[in-house]
Protein backbone atom coordinates (compact mmCIF):
# COMPACT_ATOMS: atom_id res chain seq x y z
CA UNK A 1 0.00 0.00 0.00
CA UNK A 2 1.49 3.29 -0.73
CA UNK A 3 -0.22 6.80 0.87
CA UNK A 4 1.13 9.65 -0.82
CA UNK A 5 0.68 12.78 1.01
CA UNK A 6 2.01 15.03 -1.00
CA UNK A 7 0.44 18.56 -1.40
CA UNK A 8 -1.72 17.71 1.64
CA UNK A 9 -2.10 19.08 5.33
CA UNK A 10 -3.00 16.64 8.10
CA UNK A 11 -4.56 19.00 11.03
CA UNK A 12 -6.07 18.02 14.46
CA UNK A 13 -8.89 19.59 16.48
CA UNK A 14 -11.56 21.77 15.29
CA UNK A 15 -10.84 24.27 12.42
CA UNK A 16 -13.00 27.48 12.10
CA UNK A 17 -13.08 30.34 10.25
CA UNK A 18 -11.32 33.46 10.68
CA UNK A 19 -13.52 36.08 12.46
CA UNK A 20 -14.23 39.45 9.70
CA UNK A 21 -15.04 43.15 11.03
CA UNK A 22 -16.26 45.61 7.88
CA UNK A 23 -16.93 48.74 7.62
CA UNK A 24 -17.72 50.91 4.52
CA UNK A 25 -15.90 54.39 3.99
CA UNK A 26 -17.03 57.07 1.15
CA UNK A 27 -13.47 57.64 0.30
CA UNK A 28 -10.77 56.44 -1.59
CA UNK A 29 -9.15 53.15 -1.30
CA UNK A 30 -5.52 54.89 -0.96
CA UNK A 31 -7.26 56.84 1.73
CA UNK A 32 -8.03 54.10 3.38
CA UNK A 33 -4.80 52.63 3.10
CA UNK A 34 -3.24 55.60 4.69
CA UNK A 35 -5.73 55.38 7.39
CA UNK A 36 -4.91 51.74 8.40
CA UNK A 37 -1.04 52.89 7.62
CA UNK A 38 -1.23 55.55 10.23
CA UNK A 39 -3.61 53.51 12.87
CA UNK A 40 -1.16 50.65 12.90
CA UNK A 41 1.36 52.65 13.89
CA UNK A 42 -0.25 52.84 17.32
CA UNK A 43 -1.06 48.82 17.13
CA UNK A 44 2.76 47.74 16.85
CA UNK A 45 1.91 45.73 13.85
CA UNK A 46 4.95 44.99 11.72
CA UNK A 47 3.87 44.14 7.97
CA UNK A 48 5.14 41.18 6.66
CA UNK A 49 3.58 41.48 2.81
CA UNK A 50 1.23 44.03 1.03
CA UNK A 51 -0.49 43.24 -2.17
CA UNK A 52 -1.75 46.49 -4.68
CA UNK A 53 -4.10 45.48 -7.33
CA UNK A 54 -6.30 48.02 -9.21
CA UNK A 55 -9.09 47.45 -7.29
CA UNK A 56 -8.18 45.69 -4.03
CA UNK A 57 -5.27 45.85 -1.40
CA UNK A 58 -4.35 42.97 0.30
CA UNK A 59 -2.07 43.59 3.89
CA UNK A 60 -0.51 41.11 6.30
CA UNK A 61 1.05 42.08 9.58
CA UNK A 62 2.60 40.61 12.43
CA UNK A 63 2.51 41.93 16.36
CA UNK A 64 5.24 41.58 18.75
CA UNK A 65 3.93 38.39 20.17
CA UNK A 66 3.69 36.63 16.29
CA UNK A 67 -0.20 36.87 16.54
CA UNK A 68 -1.64 38.04 12.51
CA UNK A 69 -3.77 40.28 11.02
CA UNK A 70 -4.83 41.10 7.90
CA UNK A 71 -6.63 43.41 5.89
CA UNK A 72 -8.06 43.61 2.18
CA UNK A 73 -9.54 47.33 0.98
CA UNK A 74 -12.00 46.84 -1.55
CA UNK A 75 -12.68 49.44 -3.87
CA UNK A 76 -16.40 50.58 -4.51
CA UNK A 77 -16.69 53.40 -7.19
CA UNK A 78 -14.46 55.93 -7.57
CA UNK A 79 -15.03 57.50 -4.03
CA UNK A 80 -15.83 54.86 -1.96
CA UNK A 81 -14.08 51.78 -0.54
CA UNK A 82 -14.77 48.82 2.14
CA UNK A 83 -12.11 47.23 4.63
CA UNK A 84 -11.85 44.02 6.19
CA UNK A 85 -9.89 42.81 9.06
CA UNK A 86 -9.33 38.82 8.64
CA UNK A 87 -8.30 37.53 12.47
CA UNK A 88 -7.62 33.73 13.39
CA UNK A 89 -9.40 32.41 16.04
CA UNK A 90 -6.87 31.22 17.58
CA UNK A 91 -5.08 34.86 16.88
CA UNK A 92 -5.96 38.20 17.58
CA UNK A 93 -9.45 37.37 17.65
CA UNK A 94 -12.82 39.60 16.90
CA UNK A 95 -12.36 41.94 20.19
CA UNK A 96 -8.61 42.91 18.78
CA UNK A 97 -10.16 43.11 15.31
CA UNK A 98 -12.84 45.46 16.38
CA UNK A 99 -10.19 47.47 18.55
CA UNK A 100 -8.06 47.82 15.28
CA UNK A 101 -11.23 49.05 13.11
CA UNK A 102 -12.34 51.13 15.69
CA UNK A 103 -8.55 53.32 15.66
CA UNK A 104 -9.02 53.52 11.90
CA UNK A 105 -12.18 55.18 12.36
CA UNK A 106 -10.93 57.34 14.50
CA UNK A 107 -8.09 58.40 11.90
CA UNK A 108 -10.97 58.66 9.35
CA UNK A 109 -12.49 61.32 11.54
CA UNK A 110 -9.52 63.12 11.83
CA UNK A 111 -8.86 63.51 7.89
CA UNK A 112 -12.48 65.29 7.53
Amino acid sequence: MILNLSGCALTSGVTTAPVEVNQRFNVSYIQVLVMVKNALKTEQVQFEKALINKDTIRLKGNYPDGRVIQFVISKIGNSGSNITVLADTGGIGKKDAQKVLATILQYSKQGK
